[in-house]
């Protein structure tokens, strides 16, 4: 039953991107550019770590060239683009701007950054396939964080700019 449920959710995705521009070619490209300045803006601060979340954002940053270089994909590949892109959707935008947000503590501008890359997925995937990415991919960075972290701490800017908490 999950996995036909599981079938079911990802045929709305295929779906949604079977007509149109390709905007997954489109996110990849201004994914991978973005997140290199993104990385470069860090050092506009006083002591800006070279190596934080170095690792995970170059992962990200490959994620993201892979969907915007597909017309390079050697042909036996292709057939896999669709399902590879909502694994580099998943990770790149949920799942990396969380863990981002919850390993530097919060605070203003990584939570700010991490509400306006979750608004990414609305554009990119089906009303189902958002809300299954934003959770799937919110919980995969809380456990990562949690798993990895020696002090775990919900930074409390977090909390205060939910809406519920208003």
């Amino acid at each position: 039953m999950l996995m036909r449920w599981a079938r079911r959710l990802f045929q709305h995705y295929e779906d949604y991107h079977a007509y149109g521009p390709s905007r997954l070619k489109t996110i990849g490209i201004l994914g991978a550019i973005t997140y290199c300045i993104f990385y470069f803006m860090r050092f506009t601060r006083p002591n800006a770590s070279l190596t934080a979340d170095l690792a995970e954002r170059a992962l990200a940053v490959i994620l993201f060239a892979m969907l915007g270089l597909r017309d390079y994909w050697p042909e036996r590949l292709k057939p896999y683009y669709i399902r590879v892109s909502y694994f580099v959707l998943l990770y790149s935008l949920p799942c990396f701007t969380v863990l981002v947000a919850l390993q530097r503590g919060g605070g203003v501008a990584n939570i700010s950054n991490a509400f306006i890359i979750l608004c990414f997925p609305v554009l990119l995937t089906d009303w189902r396939n958002t809300l299954v990415m934003l959770a799937v991919g919110t919980g995969a960075a809380a456990a990562f964080y949690w798993a990895t972290t020696p002090n775990p701490k919900v930074p409390m800017d977090w909390w205060r700019s939910c809406p519920p908490s208003r």
